[in-house]
């Protein structure tokens, strides 16, 4: 009875342990492994940010940049750079100024995105700026890359009148062989004072203009020199009489390039026109169409004199009157009697009747001759002139007739 009674006092002793203690066990535990207590204890940190700023912000990158000369790939090193950046997303220009070591490497911390950045570099012991470098950059990561800057150089210029004064707000413009730098358009100041920092090196052209005239100098610019320069306004500037300007406006420009093209729309109608009103040529005349040369005024003046006095009528033959017959053919040109057979049968009948009366008449007496409608001799004639058959010389209302010397085979 003793041993069942212990190994019930044991099994009772165990379990008041296991329910007594538990909760114990648990305190201890959640106090050992709190995160209140590895963020306070000083053995333990949580690992550093990539971002410096404030939470929720992009991660920033490391951007090196080493510098040397484009032309002589040399290092360029302790001097200041002086720095543009632009964010494209944000449009935020920043500029600042960076000391290059002895390492010739400039280094910036930027966010990600993506940058235009400008460098400019104006050593002091040259009495002009030295180098220029702009370009773009994409940071999603730290970059180390290598920029070779182009040589520039410096310009100081004044702008004068034809009598030597000095003028202000002259538009001063640079046309240099190269696009390299900075060579944006300048106005002079109230002395006539200009300056361009940043110049490529080479041939530049430097052209002044106001109201008072325009003139232009060709200077060369050098590294990190900085020439001077005097403009005189010695040329005559053409404008409308309105007030001086520089650039033409781009509404201006497009009313111009318009009322070109309705100018060039009106004479291509017009030439269609034209093309389109005027006889065709017969393809199946032989000869090109011949101009009768036009008379002089002494010979029309004389011509409508003489025949304007007393009107001619001519009465149609009678049914009975015959014409006579040809010539014999050996009184007639080879050229003619090839060309007469190739004529239709109105046209042959004209040219015959002139072989026939002195080579030469006119359209009323043909007509009366030969008994043909006006409207058919008109038609008639026409097709003969073109064919070089006959020639036509119009005096007033009267036209006269005669068969050409090319059809006659004298030239």
């Amino acid at each position: 009875m003793r041993a069942p009674f212990t190994h019930f006092l044991l099994v009772l002793v165990f379990l008041l342990g296991s329910i007594c203690f538990t909760p114990i066990i648990h305190a201890t535990n959640d106090s050992v492994f709190s995160s209140d207590s590895i963020l306070t204890d000083p053995g333990f940190s949580p690992p550093p940010m990539p971002d410096s700023g404030s939470a929720g912000s992009p991660p920033s990158y490391s951007l090196g940049l080493e510098l040397r000369d484009f032309t002589s790939k040399t290092l360029i090193n302790d001097t200041h750079a002086i720095l543009e950046i632009t964010d494209n997303q944000t449009g935020q220009t920043i500029r600042t100024l960076a000391y290059v070591g002895t390492s010739g490497v400039a280094r910036l911390l930027l966010p990600t995105g993506r940058y235009d950045i400008q460098i400019q570099v104006d050593q002091l012991d040259t009495p002009g700026t030295d180098y220029y470098y702009s370009f773009s950059q994409t940071l999603t990561s730290n970059v180390s890359r290598t920029i070779y800057l182009f040589p520039v150089g410096s310009l100081l210029g004044a702008v004068y009148s034809s009598d030597g004064q000095a003028v202000a707000g002259a538009h001063v413009k640079f046309d240099c062989g190269s696009s390299i730098g900075s060579i944006n358009e300048q106005t002079s100041d109230e002395l006539g004072l200009f300056r361009a920092s940043w110049l490529p090196v080479g041939n530049c052209r430097i052209s002044a203009a106001s109201e008072d005239g325009m003139g232009y100098q060709d200077v060369e610019i050098t590294h990190g020199a900085r020439p001077s320069v005097a403009i005189s306004l010695n040329r005559s500037l053409v404008h409308t009489g309105e007030s001086f300007k520089p650039s033409s406006s781009p509404d201006a420009l497009f009313l111009s390039v318009v009322v070109l093209a309705i100018l060039i729309l009106a004479v291509i109608a017009y030439l269609f026109m034209h093309h389109k009103s005027s006889p065709a040529v017969s393809s199946k005349s032989p000869h090109p169409p011949y101009k009768s040369p036009r008379p002089s005024v002494e010979k029309r003046k004389s011509a409508a004199k003489s025949t304007h006095p007393a009107r001619v009528t001519f009465q149609p033959l009678p049914a009975s009157t015959t014409i006579q017959t040809l010539p014999s053919p050996h009184q007639i040109h080879p050229r003619s009697t090839d060309i007469i057979k190739t004529l239709g049968e109105n046209e042959k009948k004209v040219a015959e009747y002139l072989l026939h009366n002195g080579h030469h008449s006119t359209q009323a007496r043909i007509k009366n001759s030969i008994g043909m409608p006006k409207t058919s001799l008109s038609r008639t004639l026409h097709m003969l002139e073109r064919k070089r058959v006959v020639e036509i010389e119009r005096i007033g209302k009267l036209k006269k007739v005669r068969l050409t010397q090319w059809f006659l085979g004298k030239e």
